[in-house]
């Protein structure tokens, strides 16, 4: 849980740490205002510093930020947008190109440094006006007219993910911000050009 909410909070100050990526992130679980207020002295924090995670649990803003953040799941969700083209058709396209990206098929290999995303898509139908519209508020012009999103979706299965991230016979190593992140920036940006 603690990784999940890690994972979270580092994708919620990405566009602090990196503006000058070619996209923007909305997260499906969004900060409250309050939240808002603070990420970026999080973004401080998470990036810059590069925190282990014993002095992330030892941060008393951290520690409160992150018993607020997100759900109580493993689960991170989040979307997408090109920030040339904000429409629903290429949001749609940006995110099934970035899971085809990093999916592989059912007897492929599997390469070494292989990162996998999920993906599944929220329908008005199914998910009704409420939610489809705060969440494409935050993506789109006009959310109301929009029928579908795309949603990339993290599972967080390592309870190790940024242990690590201390001094060892391999040195620093966190993950998230060494592994994950980095490779899904580059791959939304090689899509966003």
């Amino acid at each position: 849980m603690l990784n999940s909410k890690l994972f979270y909070l580092y994708l919620a100050t990405l566009d602090i740490a990196f503006p000058d990526d070619l996209f923007n992130l909305a997260l499906l679980t969004p900060l409250t205002k309050e939240q808002e207020a603070q990420r970026q002295s999080i973004a401080e924090v998470l990036w810059k510093r590069q925190a282990s995670k014993l002095d992330l649990l030892n941060h008393r803003e951290i520690t409160s930020f992150l018993r607020q953040v997100s759900g109580d799941q493993n689960i991170v969700d989040y979307v997408f947008s090109d920030k040339k083209d904000r429409s629903p058709e290429r949001t749609l396209q940006l995110n099934n190109d970035l899971f085809e990206k990093l999916s592989v098929p059912p007897g492929q290999p599997v390469a070494p440094d292989q990162i996998f995303v999920s993906m599944t898509t929220f329908n008005r139908d199914d998910y009704g006006n409420d939610f489809m519209d705060a969440l494409g508020q935050r993506l789109f012009d006009h959310p109301e007219q929009v029928d579908a999103i795309p949603c990339i979706r993290s599972v967080i299965l390592d309870p190790w993910a940024i242990y690590t991230h201390e001094y060892d016979q391999m040195g620093m190593f966190n993950f998230f911000t060494d592994i994950f992140i980095p490779k899904l920036r580059k791959e939304v940006n090689l899509l966003c050009k």
